[in-house]
């Protein structure tokens, strides 16, 4: 099976062709294997070998590894996720929102960090709520003078 085996697939472009990447740590049964593939050749720019970017090209890679070595396909393929495909969040009304005097507004720089992230969504519950809580307590030492900021 894998025995640690890995090869990173990434994406090059070299003398204006696109180009399959294949990296990985020194293995001879990953070298020998990467060897018989098509028109394999090696780039010491990039330091990697590298074989021409297309479908064909791709399945012959998979199957050569397949049961020899884990295809990390992380740099290579576009991550579907739900981070990438959205757009930046405008959570301006949540910022203007009116709020009871005794209620503790959330921090900009957390929202900020919310919206650069992605996380935050119209659906899900208030997500200052837990800052809030935490902060509810010292309000009565602060309105009777005891609390000190």
């Amino acid at each position: 099976m894998f025995k640690g085996r890995s090869i990173t697939l990434k994406h090059l472009l070299i003398d204006g062709n696109k180009h399959i990447g294949l990296q990985f740590k020194s293995d001879k049964v990953v070298q020998a294997l990467v060897e018989k593939l098509p028109k394999v050749k090696w780039s010491e720019e990039f330091a990697m070998y590298h074989i021409e970017n297309n479908k064909t090209n791709l399945g012959v890679i998979f199957n050569k590894f397949r049961g020899e070595a884990w295809i990390n396909g992380n740099y290579f393929f576009e991550s579907k996720s739900e981070l990438n495909t959205e757009k930046p969040k405008n959570i301006s009304w949540y910022r203007n929102r009116s709020l009871d005097k005794n209620v503790k507004r959330c921090p900009t720089e957390y929202l900020d960090k919310l919206e650069i992230k992605k996380i935050f969504r119209e659906h899900r519950k208030d997500l200052c709520a837990p800052l809030r809580t935490l902060h509810q307590p010292f309000q009565k030492y602060r309105a009777e003078g005891y609390y000190r900021a």
